[in-house]
């Protein structure tokens, strides 16, 4: 499997969903390669992205870590001419196909798993993993922990902007500031550690 932009005449080769189980006619969903900067995989609905796979930091895709496995090798390979995403199964006798799942809006990796005479397909991995995975789900100053309800939350010294949108649980809109910095000159530094313990989680503080 080979995802990737041509850098020269910008043409991209991408993943688009099935519109139906029974009709595989193009879908809602494409997850492509997006160039320019580090290299980075959007899924998106239509054109609006619905998550994001975090760069690739040369080892891996900073978002999706867990994706290393000893029996599927992946990697991402930028220069001018190019830049793509591979990756094969280096054993053999392993069984595996990729999903971009339309009706879940989910990529998802299968693996064959024998048993007996018989077999099946059984997960291997899939993403968004939860709704904090969603693409900029809690919009502009807020962060989302799955482990708290509502999900979304405003970094300190900011507000939701539409209260009443967020008290419904959709926090796409964002954070304001708290504090008219208009009048003055006044600079305001939030400092904010990522943490990735089954999803993501800040810890923030001000100076």
């Amino acid at each position: 499997m080979k995802l990737r932009v041509d850098g020269r005449s910008g043409i991209s080769r991408n993943t688009t969903s099935w519109r139906s189980a029974a009709d595989p006619s193009p879908g809602a969903y494409t997850f492509k390669l997006v160039s320019g900067g580090l290299p980075e995989f959007f899924l998106f609905r239509g054109l609006s992205k619905s998550y994001a796979s975090g760069p690739w930091n040369g080892a891996e895709l900073t978002g999706v870590p867990n994706l290393k496995s000893r029996d599927f090798i992946f990697t991402v390979l930028s220069n001018p001419d190019e830049t793509y995403y591979t990756y094969y199964v280096s054993d053999p006798s392993v069984l595996s196909r990729f999903v971009l799942n339309g009706t879940m809006g989910q990529v998802q990796r299968f693996s064959w798993h024998r048993s007996g005479g018989g077999g099946g397909w059984s997960g291997f991995w899939h993403f968004p993993l939860n709704p904090c995975d969603g693409y900029a789900r809690c919009g502009a100053f807020g962060y989302c922990d799955v482990g708290q309800s509502p999900l979304c939350s405003c970094l300190p010294g900011f507000r939701p902007r539409s209260p009443q949108r967020w008290s419904l649980g959709d926090g796409s809109g964002g954070c304001v500031r708290t504090t008219n910095l208009r009048g003055g000159r006044r600079t305001v530094v939030v400092f904010c550690q990522i943490l990735r313990l089954g999803a993501w989680r800040w810890r923030c503080w001000c100076l």
